[in-house]
């Protein structure tokens, strides 16, 4: 069977570096589906965005552009305007991100994320693609965009981290035990882009994407693994094996596994996958590096 192209490496944004606790049962998902048995994947389905969502996206996506339009005219001034009660510091680190995305991506996409009291959570993911076809994503840059509806229309806010985080666990209905790991210490990793309730109904187009979107552990010592396959060419994909690896920047490698499954993405379309490493193929260091990194190949 040809391979196809391995996912380059990924920084991963660690929120738990806790050690494992104690062997329990095997993880279910929120929605009470039980986790996959080795060799499998699972596919969970994730609704698109609804009408109030779409509204939110198509929002963030005009903030976007009039504050890279604004800050190209007049500086980071020029675009506070679009901006509601965030300190200077933080709305210029922002403004400049959002500028200079254009200088370096092709590509702009966002995807809704949560809804939180008072505002709803977007993630921007800008990348850049290969000429060859199936293009593949060359590389890309993301984060997550709070935005409040307001008299004059969205604006994006910033709340504090730990207050986005919780809105954020609170959206992850589509990644089994991830929440529950997370709030028990358990180690839980997520990989930029940050949005784990991927939207079903976008897709890079020209694209083929394969995405390690996070990973946490089950009492039992278990790995579980989010892959979001994105299919944005005119055929289907037809996958047999994934090659999943993951590993520190020490050299620590926390599992290195074969999968087979049995995934056809069709033409447009996408799947998100999470699929169980087995506790005897997982083996977490007690001292790990800063960095984590993961890569997955289809076969």
């Amino acid at each position: 069977m040809k391979k196809c192209v391995a996912l380059i490496a990924t920084v991963v944004l660690c929120l738990n570096f806790a050690a494992c606790s104690t062997p329990g049962g095997a993880g279910a998902s929120p929605s009470g589906q039980t986790m996959p048995e080795q060799g499998n994947a699972s596919q969970t389905q994730i609704a698109v965005p609804t009408a109030e969502q779409q509204e939110i996206l198509n929002a963030a996506e005009e903030l976007v552009g009039n504050i890279a339009a604004a800050y190209a005219e007049g500086g980071a001034e020029a675009a506070y305007v679009y901006y509601q009660d965030c300190e200077t510091q933080a709305m210029n680190e922002s403004i400049v991100w959002i500028g200079g995305l254009s200088a370096v991506y092709e590509h702009n996409q966002f995807r809704y994320v949560a809804h939180g009291e008072e505002y709803d959570i977007v993630s921007l993911c800008s990348y850049i693609t290969t000429d060859e076809y199936p293009n593949e994503v060359n590389g890309y840059d993301a984060d997550l965009l709070c935005l409040a509806k307001t008299d004059d229309g969205y604006r994006i806010v910033m709340p504090a981290e730990e207050e986005r985080t919780e809105v954020w666990l609170s959206s992850m209905n589509a990644s089994g035990d991830f929440a529950a790991a997370y709030r028990a210490g358990r180690l839980t990793c997520t990989f930029r882009p940050l949005n784990l309730t991927y939207d079903l109904g976008q897709v890079m187009e020209g694209t083929r994407l394969r995405d390690v979107a996070m990973f946490y552990q089950n009492e039992d010592g278990s790995l579980v693994v989010g892959i979001y396959l994105g299919n944005g060419t005119d055929e289907p994909w037809i996958i047999q094996e994934f090659d999943i690896a993951v590993h520190d920047n020490m050299g620590n490698y926390f599992c290195e596994s074969s999968v087979d499954v049995d995934i056809e993405v069709p033409a447009g379309g996408a799947r998100y996958e999470l699929v169980e490493i087995p506790a005897d193929e997982v083996n977490v260091p007690e001292t790990m590096g800063a960095q984590v990194f993961a890569s997955v190949s289809c076969w």
